[in-house]
């Protein structure tokens, strides 16, 4: 059935319009999501710029002064973060449509991740202004681990994620023959 534009494997069909691609590699054929076909980095990306003029516009007008209110609640002086996010995830939803046999560095983005988790508190905890979410997020990990513990956390969780989003390599040091 190699000529056809249908095959079968096991019990999975794949289409040519169907949601599941072939590896080259060798691997298992995988699932793909529909965000990130087509126009998952197109919606990213207007999503970002739309958020970009909620965020960084004056609020002024019947539709962006409610919206950029509910936003600045949400997010504080954090929301920033919004349209930045969007951008990336646009950005790395566009590198997957173009290039899908790229290997993008789960250990960077994960610091990335982290790191913009650990912003609201940290700010928070700095007396800054982090909207609803972070109000929330501070006040739950102040109840669960006191002042002290949560000041501590915050900082190792800072400090990780930046070594893992710098990629930073702590040299090993040879051990000694005895």
């Amino acid at each position: 059935m190699e000529g056809t534009p249908e095959s079968q494997i096991g019990s999975l069909r794949l289409t040519p319009d169907s949601h599941t691609t072939l590896r080259t590699d060798g691997g298992a054929p995988h699932a793909t999501s529909p965000l990130a076909g087509e126009h998952g980095a197109p919606a990213a990306l207007m999503a970002a710029a739309v958020a970009a003029v909620v965020v960084f516009a004056p609020p002024e007008g019947r539709i962006l002064a409610p919206v950029h209110e509910a936003v600045a609640l949400l997010l504080g002086q954090a929301s920033f973060v919004l349209p930045l996010g969007l951008v990336f995830v646009g950005v790395l939803l566009a590198i997957r449509r173009v290039r899908p046999s790229v290997a993008l560095p789960t250990r960077r983005l994960t610091g990335l991740a982290l790191l913009a988790i650990a912003v609201l508190p940290a700010e928070r905890l700095l007396g800054y202004s982090t909207g609803v979410i972070g109000d929330w997020l501070a006040g739950f990990l102040l109840d669960v681990l006191g002042p002290p513990l949560t000041v501590i956390v915050t900082l190792v969780v800072v400090a990780v994620s930046a070594t893992l989003a710098l990629a930073i390599r702590f040299p090993r040091q040879p051990h000694a023959a005895s």
